[in-house]
């Protein structure tokens, strides 16, 4: 298993401040919603896409890409345990619903075991 860079993260995430942000997705989503539509425009996601959600959260962005890229998939990562089994039960959910996307599309969240903090300075971003 690779090794934790970030160990305060993981902590973090993987604690009561992942769990909480867990309990509250629908109020976190609730807030970024205004963002998910031009983000998914701006990316071009559509059919045989496959997209990679880095940072996934509970998953939201994840599943909206699933929608758009119907044919292909779309697979979230994040750190964060408590965070990565409400985006399987959200994913789940959706599966079940009669506007769930085809099949072939992927709907799935995996644990990112390895993080690392990095900083870029203003003349360098």
């Amino acid at each position: 298993m690779p090794e934790v860079v970030n160990t305060e993260q993981a902590q973090a995430w993987n604690g009561p401040e992942g769990a909480h942000w867990a309990r509250h997705q629908d109020r976190w989503n609730a807030v970024n919603e205004g963002f998910d539509e031009p983000l998914l425009d701006a990316a071009g996601v559509t059919g045989d896409h496959r997209v990679l959600d880095l940072g996934c959260g509970s998953g939201q962005t994840t599943r909206l890409a699933a929608l758009r890229a119907s044919r292909g998939s779309a697979l979230g990562l994040d750190l964060s345990a408590p965070m990565l089994a409400e985006a399987r039960s959200r994913a789940e959910r959706a599966r079940a619903s009669p506007t769930s996307p085809s099949p072939k599309a992927t709907r799935r969240c995996t644990p990112s075991r390895r993080t690392r903090s990095t900083r870029r300075s203003a003349a360098t971003a």
